[in-house]
């Protein structure tokens, strides 16, 4: 934090910063942006229930979110 510096990030991720004021937040005008994701497994491994949600969650179709 030397007052430098840009960066693309959730908002979700950056609330803390966000209610203390150590960042600030400026918003895109209907932009759009679109993060490739991918998943790897290790071979032979079983994934477990919380596991198989998360993929299942990143499979499904993005949902959109809108900031307040």
């Amino acid at each position: 934090e030397i007052n430098s510096g840009v960066s693309i990030l959730p908002q979700t991720a950056i609330l803390q910063e966000l209610g203390s004021g150590t960042i600030k937040a400026i918003a895109f005008s209907n932009e759009k942006f679109v993060r490739p994701t991918g998943i790897i497994l290790r071979k032979g491994k079983i994934l477990g229930q919380a596991g198989r949600y998360f993929i299942e969650l990143l499979r499904k179709k993005p949902q959109s979110m809108k900031s307040d």
